[in-house]
């Protein structure tokens, strides 16, 4: 095993105290209230800057786990009274000015209905008294998961606030007052008004029949284009046969999504009356022919007409659904305007203005600079790599690109429509799908929207789910599909589990064209400025955070530290804890890292020992070693030997999960902490890509952050393809409790959402071991 050598921070009496902005002291309120904060398993101080009656401006020490328009329940303490308001974060703002401490102190802008005039005349003499962490005076927050709302909203004829009557609303008028900006408390009584689909009439969730007893057979499909490429398929159907002319549902997967991805809504379909094709494009990711780099849209409309074509010659009697997602959404209202083989179109959080997209995603207008002559190569559209000329030549020749061009084909549009849509989806204009629906006419059957929603519904499958029951049950309706059961039938996890891990196992055949080695050198090559981004100092802020207090002479294993990013963020903030305490000269910490590219080790070496040498402290000592070991084989540590590991971002990666956690957990002392972070599957790291193309204004940052979300299209594919797999919030606790059975893993989100975090604790009892040969620290080091 190849050893870097080991560093050691020298103290000076020349202490650099840490850059943390004060707020003043101007507002009779922003004299010292204090706040807590509390969620998420963790729980943060803070005090008031100021309030009034609908607003406060917390000052929090360290990044809080929150998410915009997350809700949060407040509580205002004083003697004599309590003030309740229910609130949502509006806003979060950095107040550090140095990178290093960025997000070590944040200002949260909370919203909230109006206080009434007896309780802002309570709250303001409240704030006109100082007080302490220890007053009898305080605000304390709780915050409510931003995953907490499983329902849908219909859109129903109801009765506005302030007197306005909306009995003859259209669907799209409705909408509008939903999801365009509104006071908040108008906002949240129009939303009393809105139906919860999955809700009984006694506020209860209606239990579900499971799929005991009953199988779905899917079968691989393989029949060629108009181009002589194969696309290859499932036919997923019950395994008892079903009546002549059951309808068939046509599953066209979102842009850089595959046939895999949609296991859970195919049967869904099929175990409630419905034959159903999913499929993958070619030139795209997936098994059908084709490089992703030559995909366009006018080859996913092809391909969507050739399954169509199949579905017709080979169940010529049965009436067809397409459901189609995102960017397919857009070719699905093409491909359904000019013909008429699809007999109902469900249109998921689809993408109506091309244009649009992608300048919200990319931060430029690429359409525009096409136009405008600008010529690119091989480089990143909406995660993937592709032949951006071709593929922008494509998007504007065949009438894709833009507004009217949708608003053309809708118009043509003589075929049943559902729409689902996203609240919180920053692809799509809501302008746009107002246009979409007054376009569909009387062919709009419904528009459903998922509250908190994002663009990538399978980001949430709990949400996913709640759509894709809805749509299915709605389809039963639309073809006069009699049920077997009186209610809808649910797919087992065991069923759809077992399905996907043979299809992945199926593609993982294929290998990735280049090795692994070679993939992360050059992806870590650009990974050096992710570290400015706010997102992901929130992300290493949360593991700080969660690995709980540090004592002196505690050591800390970095598993999978790659380029170092999370060693100075922890040396910087226990820099700012030391200084609290009282020790003359405290034991120092070790700090451990280890990955297997030997030039990321080297890169992580040289930024933890220029944050040392520029923040030296005589409250902090810090012994660090890095080494060369790859986490897919027997740790070459001692039992018991770490009181705190993370791994951040690592475990998707891994060849065998469970085996790399199981030795990690083996090092991990009695009541120590492992904390690990991992993405979430179909994660979609545009969004990054666009909060740190809107932090900076820097072009080489600008540039890092391009060629990330373009190595980022990379694991996207090889994600795809079944070479990383990503774990959803149930699979990350069952992966953690094959470990130890009797520990309880917290599951939270991070990473603008598009991440998992989870920590456990080694129970003291615990007999995790191994029976590997092993060697000592301090032989590694």
């Amino acid at each position: 095993m190849h050893s870097i050598t080991s560093l050691k921070n020298s103290r000076t009496a020349g202490t650099v105290q840490p850059n943390i902005v004060r707020t003043t002291q101007a507002h009779p309120s922003s004299i010292g209230l204090h706040v807590s904060l509390e969620g998420n398993g963790a729980s943060w101080e803070g005090y008031v800057d100021s309030m009034t009656r609908s607003h406060v401006h917390l000052v929090i020490d360290g990044y809080p786990l929150v998410v915009l328009s997350q809700t949060l329940h407040m509580e205002l303490h004083a003697p004599g009274f309590d003030v309740s308001m229910e609130s949502h974060i509006e806003r979060v703002t950095p107040l550090g000015d140095t990178p290093e401490s960025r997000w070590a102190r944040v200002r949260i802008d909370v919203a909230y209905d109006p206080l009434d005039d007896l309780k802002w005349h309570q709250v303001k003499r409240a704030l006109l008294h100082p007080s302490s962490p220890d007053s009898s005076t305080f605000l304390r927050g709780t915050l409510v998961s931003a995953d907490s709302k499983d329902c849908l909203w219909k859109m129903e004829p109801i009765q506005m606030v302030a007197g306005s009557h909306t009995t003859n609303d259209t669907t799209q008028e409705r909408v509008a007052r939903i999801i365009e900006p509104l006071p908040h408390g108008m906002q949240r009584r129009c939303l009393k008004t809105l139906t919860c689909e999955e809700e009984s009439v006694h506020g209860q969730k209606s239990k579900q029949p499971e799929s005991h007893g009953m199988h779905i057979v899917s079968t691989p499909l393989a029949f060629p284009n108009t181009h002589g490429q194969l696309i290859r398929a499932y036919h997923d159907a019950p395994e008892s046969s079903l009546p002549p002319g059951s309808p068939v549902i046509i599953i066209s997967p979102g842009y850089g999504e595959t046939k895999r991805e949609y296991i859970t809504l195919a049967y869904y379909f099929a175990l409630n009356g419905f034959q159903v094709i999913r499929y993958d494009h070619t030139n795209h990711v997936g098994d059908s022919d084709g490089e992703h780099v030559d995909t366009t849209l006018s080859t996913m409309r092809e391909d969507l007409e050739t399954v169509v074509r199949y579905a017709a010659q080979t169940w010529p009697q049965s009436p067809r659904g397409l459901v189609a997602t995102s960017l397919s959404g857009r070719v699905a209202i093409k491909a359904t305007a000019q013909h008429a083989n699809i007999d109902a179109l469900i249109l998921i959080t689809p993408i109506i203005d091309v244009q649009h997209t992608l300048h919200a995603v990319h931060q430029e207008d690429l359409v525009g600079n096409y136009q405008q002559g600008e010529r690119k190569g091989v480089s990143n559209i909406l995660g993937f790599n592709v032949s951006v000329q071709h593929w922008l030549a494509d998007a504007l020749n065949g009438h894709f690109s833009d507004m009217s061009s949708t608003t053309h084909d809708v118009s043509a549009i003589r075929t049943p429509v559902i729409i689902v849509s996203a609240e919180r989806d920053a692809w799509v204009q809501h302008d746009s799908l107002k246009t979409v629906t007054t376009g569909c006419k009387q062919e709009l059957l419904d528009w459903y929207v998922i509250p908190g929603g994002l663009h990538r519904i399978l980001e949430n499958p709990r949400k996913a789910k709640l759509v894709y029951r809805q749509i299915a049950k709605h389809c039963q309706t639309l073809f006069n599909v009699l049920p077997a059961h009186p209610a809808l039938i649910e797919p087992t996890r065991k069923a759809i589990g077992l399905q996907n891990k043979q299809e992945r196992e199926q593609r993982k055949a294929g290998g990735m064209t280049e090795q692994l080695s070679d993939f992360w050198h050059d992806y870590l090559a650009h990974f050096h400025h992710i570290v400015n981004y706010g997102d992901y100092q929130q992300l290493l802020s949360h593991m700080v955070k969660l690995m709980g207090p540090v004592e002196a002479g505690e050591t800390i294993l970095d598993a999978g530290c790659g380029n170092g990013n999370f060693a100075p963020f922890f040396y910087l903030h226990e820099k700012m804890n030391s200084q609290t305490k009282q020790e003359e000269r405290p034991k120092p910490l070790r700090y451990v890292g280890i990955d297997f590219i030997p030039a990321a080790l080297q890169h992580a070496q040289k930024n933890l020992q220029t944050v040392v040498s520029r923040h030296q402290s005589d409250s902090l000592d810090i012994e660090s070693t890095f080494s060369c070991t790859d986490l897919n084989h027997p740790l070459p540590f001692h039992d018991n030997t770490f009181d705190k590991i993370v791994s951040n971002l690592v475990l998707g990666y891994l060849n065998d999960p469970i085996a790399t956690l199981r030795e990690l957990f083996r090092v991990l002392t009695p009541n120590g902490t492992l904390v690990l972070s991992n993405l979430k599957p179909n994660s979609d790291l545009s969004v990054i890509y666009t909060n740190s193309v809107q932090e900076t204004t820097k072009p080489e940052e600008v540039e890092e952050a391009r060629n990330l979300l373009s190595n980022s299209g990379k694991i996207r594919q090889a994600e795809g393809d079944g070479i990383f797999q990503f774990h959803g919030e149930d699979e990350l606790r069952y992966l953690l409790q094959q470990v130890d059975p009797s520990v309880t893993p917290k599951v939270y989100s991070t990473f603008a959402n598009q991440a998992y975090i989870a920590v456990i604790k080694k129970n003291s009892l615990s007999t995790a071991t191994s029976a590997v040969p092993h060697t000592t620290l301090a032989n590694a080091a």
